[in-house]
């Protein structure tokens, strides 16, 4: 028992019936090498719960981030055409038709437009 490897051990404590004449010591030794290995495969499964756990928790603020976006670029895109279908119904100056450019007032870009 004390020349097995790691996973000659690990081995013989999964598939061993325990009907061998084992002294005490040994048994000891078996008990206390499937401790060891019960701490390494409690350790990594503990450690992927916690990974997955703020892997979850990053996600969700992603979403969250992502939403909040979504929702401004719709408010921006809302806001944008209130501006255009404000400032196209109106008279063009002179100049305006000359240039071809529409200046605007500081009224017509900063005035919130009524929400429909």
């Amino acid at each position: 028992m004390k020349n097995f490897t790691d996973d000659e051990l690990l081995d013989f404590l999964m598939t061993s019936d325990f009907d061998e004449n084992l002294s005490p010591e040994e048994l000891k030794s078996l008990l206390i090498k499937f401790r060891y290995f019960f701490r390494i495969v409690s350790s990594r499964q503990n450690t992927i719960e916690i990974q997955k756990k703020r892997f979850d928790s990053e996600l969700e603020n992603i979403k969250v981030e992502n939403k909040k976006r979504e929702e401004d670029l719709i408010e921006n895109n809302r806001r944008l055409f209130e501006i255009l279908k404000s400032i196209s119904g109106r008279r063009l100056s002179f100049t305006e038709r000359l240039l071809g450019k529409v200046k605007l007032k500081t009224n017509e870009i900063f005035d919130n437009p009524k929400k429909s």
